[in-house]
């Protein structure tokens, strides 16, 4: 999501590899996965400046954006500045979160959502228990070959449990979120490899740790 700190890490690292390769003879084209929907129906977002009426169903509806890879209607979920911990410590927040980041984060990783149970914590305040499912693309959104070989087409299960707070706008300000660091290190590194693997990440391919996890998951 991520609305954790693996989509920092990704989208910085295609930003940069996007704006390096715009200034080389041999661009590299990055074709999309995201369908860019701008007509995603959010019942939650009104506000009448009393609070933001269903946090809950705001945060079901990001959701919603996230697998729809809808970046327009992510990018209109979270707040400026909005704030991402993961049991308890604060993810990096001096990147800008555009339309562009999250373009390129979404090109990198999909998400699926299994909500198991949300609630209402107060006007702008929400709970929601879920099942994240990661997968990482298998090359092509990226300008590679398709692979189902480890970091491509790598799937992981994150069971988080989330504490959101919310604008009047219901936007996301503070997304604070817990879950087994394990699942997130393992995403986190596939991530990473990927971004290495497709020389985003300056290093030589040689040099790109490859190695799955104990048991990794791949997509079939």
């Amino acid at each position: 999501m991520k609305i954790s700190a693996i989509l920092l890490v990704a989208g910085a690292a295609l930003l940069a590899f996007t704006a390096a390769e715009e200034s080389s003879p041999n661009e590299r084209q990055l074709s999309g996965r995201g369908k860019s929907k701008s007509n995603h129906d959010s019942s939650s977002s009104d506000s009448s400046g009393d609070g933001c009426a269903d946090p809950a169903q705001a945060i079901l509806d990001l959701f919603d954006c996230f697998e729809a890879e809808d970046v327009p209607c992510v990018v209109a979920g979270y707040a400026p500045g909005f704030e991402t911990y993961h049991n308890e410590n604060l993810a990096a927040t001096d990147l800008q979160f555009t339309e562009e980041f999250w373009t390129l984060s979404l090109l990198v990783l999909d998400f699926d959502f299994d909500v198991k149970f949300y609630k209402n914590l107060g006007s702008n305040q929400a709970t929601v228990r879920y099942v994240q499912t990661v997968t990482t693309t298998d090359g092509v959104s990226v300008g590679a070959p398709s692979s189902t070989e480890y970091p491509f087409s790598y799937v992981r299960h994150q069971h988080e449990h989330v504490i959101a707070t919310l604008n009047d706008d219901c936007q996301v300000e503070k997304w604070d979120q817990y879950g087994d660091n394990q699942e997130q290190n393992d995403v986190f590194d596939a991530t990473n490899a990927v971004i290495c693997v497709i020389g985003a990440s300056g290093l030589p391919i040689e040099e790109c740790d490859v190695t799955p996890p104990d048991e990794p998951e791949v997509a079939q």
